[in-house]
């Protein structure tokens, strides 16, 4: 759970995320393959991060992956990762 991930040593993170309104940025990856790498070069900076499956009450079956989230953390740390995606 991403929470958990927000220990001690990222609560200045948290903390500022919350102050600037929590901002979020969509980018795009091409393949499911794709954004499993993604989620694993964030782990492996040590951001933190979660992969997001659907509950499958709407549309998509239970259990689709659907995005990845990372941060909050420095911008610069984020954009190392995330830098040569795309804007959805």
């Amino acid at each position: 759970m991403l929470a958990a991930q927000l220990t001690a040593d990222r609560s200045a993170d948290l903390a500022g995320w919350l102050a600037d309104g929590q901002p979020k940025v969509v980018l795009s990856v091409g393949s499911d393959a794709e954004l499993g790498k993604l989620a694993a070069a964030a782990k492996a900076a040590g951001l933190p991060n979660q992969v997001i499956t659907d509950a499958g009450r709407t549309q998509l079956a239970p259990g689709t992956v659907t995005c990845c989230a990372i941060g909050p953390a420095d911008a610069e740390r984020v954009d190392a990762v995330t830098g040569g995606l795309a804007l959805l």
